[in-house]
């Protein structure tokens, strides 16, 4: 639009006066479309940047270590909320986790079954910080609400093998580890750096309860009140943007039962395989249970990934295009520039210029538009890559490398974009040059 703007400011008797060219020649109109070249090339370096950036923090994400394995592994969220079952506390034989207890070791049984356990979350699927208050055995218990906060898990023995959650030092779960039994939990890596950055946290105690008994007390339904560290795991990261693992401690399932467990298995080769069996060992172990929706674990951080994958994907295409409307501006202005600039090339050459030199001209004219819109461009993107620092895992938003790729790329292509101008403009005669009108 701007050079149609520009040739409807043309005054018609000077276009008639001067020539056909007149109207495109003038300073103002090479000054537009120079200018647009540059817009064009800076938008360019701005939106490779950020798809340089989205690119780099995608891949990082798929490779990262988020504390589990996924592969092999198939999960089933089940629903106790139904009629039938006494409350999880209950010391009755209808409790829900001894039909999830049956349940698991029928699960164990199947062909195709490395391990089985069973969860209240898997994992985490946003950022949000811990909500879950607790205090240390001999140290001041604060008010609840200056109290430090973690995430509570509950797990089955087995768990942690079957998550691929490594135990780095203590024990896993047992099947002894009841209601009636003393409380034992485990912590994370992150706990431990939080809470016992210069202790040994094996053998502390841990209360989540606003006013706790003694040592070894319960509360009236049995619940213990303190809880011994008996091991410490890995760290398990959020399914969040950016992946982050947070404190958290591990309670034993059959000693402090969560509703709506999750049921988690390993297979020995395709996951995807048992989801019928696992269906009909829930009808055949718990009839009225809802039928649980089976998903694949690698479905679950596929899914987390989706918005990261639609975002760096499109900033790519929007750069990818703004990357060849650079390259055609540059190729077309030069073009027009080397047309219009014809007889005083054929000058130069009858003077003595050599073929070189009339290359060196036209090239350096485009390599001049693009290294000021490069520079624009970074200058640019500095500030505004800022924005997606939150979207940003593993890379900052002002990384060298790619800014300087980016710009290396630019030049490439621009580089190609005037070799052809260039080399037409090397090849015109000076005869018929100095006759060009």
């Amino acid at each position: 639009m701007a050079p149609a703007w520009q040739s409807s400011r043309s005054n018609l008797n000077e276009v008639l006066k001067d020539g056909s060219h007149a109207a495109s020649t003038g300073v103002s109109a090479q000054f537009t479309r120079n200018a647009l070249v540059i817009t064009e090339v800076a938008l360019a370096v701005v939106l490779l940047v950020g798809a340089g950036l989205m690119l780099q923090s995608f891949t990082k994400l798929l490779t990262t270590n988020r504390g589990f394995r996924a592969e092999q592994v198939v999960t089933a969220a089940l629903d106790f909320s139904v009629s039938g079952f006494d409350g999880w506390f209950r010391p009755t034989v209808t409790r829900p986790q001894v039909y999830l207890a049956e349940l698991l070791e029928h699960l164990r049984q199947l062909p195709g079954v490395q391990s089985a356990g069973a969860a209240y979350r898997l994992l985490r699927h946003d950022n949000h910080p811990p909500n879950q208050s607790f205090a240390i055995f001999g140290r001041p218990i604060a008010l609840e609400a200056e109290r430090p906060s973690v995430e509570a898990n509950a797990i089955t023995p087995d768990y942690l093998r079957t998550f691929g959650t490594p135990l780095l030092r203590g024990r896993d779960f047992t099947e002894a580890d009841t209601l009636e039994a003393p409380g034992v939990v485990l912590v994370n890596e992150s706990f431990v750096r939080r809470f016992f950055p210069n202790e040994d946290p094996m053998g502390k105690y841990i209360t989540l309860v606003k006013s706790p008994g003694p040592l070894g007390s319960r509360d009236s339904a049995g619940v213990p009140f303190w809880y011994e560290i008996v091991g410490v795991v890995g760290d398990v990261k959020s399914l969040g943007l950016p992946p982050e693992a947070v404190p958290e401690i591990y309670h034993s399932y059959w000693q402090y039962p969560m509703e709506g467990p999750t049921l988690i298995v390993r297979a020995t080769g395709d996951a995807s395989a048992l989801t019928a069996a696992i269906q009909r060992e829930t009808k055949s172990v718990i009839p009225n249970l809802p039928t649980p929706e089976i998903r694949l674990m690698t479905e679950r951080v596929s899914q987390s990934m989706a918005q990261p994958r639609f975002e760096s994907g499109l900033l790519s295409l929007f750069g990818a295009l703004a990357l060849f409307l650079s390259a055609c501006g540059i190729y077309g202005v030069l073009a027009y520039s080397v047309a219009q600039r014809r007889r005083e090339i054929g000058i130069r050459m009858a003077l003595g210029a050599h073929k070189r030199d009339i290359l060196t001209l036209v090239l350096g004219q485009g390599l001049k538009l693009t290294m000021t819109g490069v520079t624009i461009g970074l200058v640019s993107a500095l500030a505004l890559t800022r924005v997606i620092q939150n979207l940003l895992y593993g890379v900052t938003p002002t990384d060298p490398l790619t800014f300087a790729a980016v710009s290396l790329v630019l030049l490439a292509v621009a580089l190609l974009a005037c070799l052809l101008p260039a080399r037409r403009a090397a090849k015109v005669a000076p005869m018929e040059a100095l006759r060009y009108e």
